[in-house]
């Protein structure tokens, strides 16, 4: 997601709504400066990257229910 698309989700959640979804989330207007946003983009942004591939295949596994013990 881009920065543009971030910030008017966290200031205004329900300018762009997925048809078949409620938005829930309150809006943030007014309540964190812009320093708190550019951090929350910034903590968004860092849950994006890529997952190594270990991680990845463990998940997969664990999907697929042959993970046992």
């Amino acid at each position: 997601a881009d920065e543009t698309y971030l910030r008017e989700s966290i200031l205004n959640p329900t300018a762009k709504v997925v048809a078949g979804w409620t938005p829930l989330m309150n809006p943030y207007q007014g309540q964190v400066t812009e320093e708190q946003i550019s951090q929350l983009i910034a903590y968004i942004r860092s849950l994006e990257k890529p997952a190594s591939p270990a991680s990845t295949a463990a998940l997969t596994q664990l999907s697929v229910g042959t993970n046992q013990p």
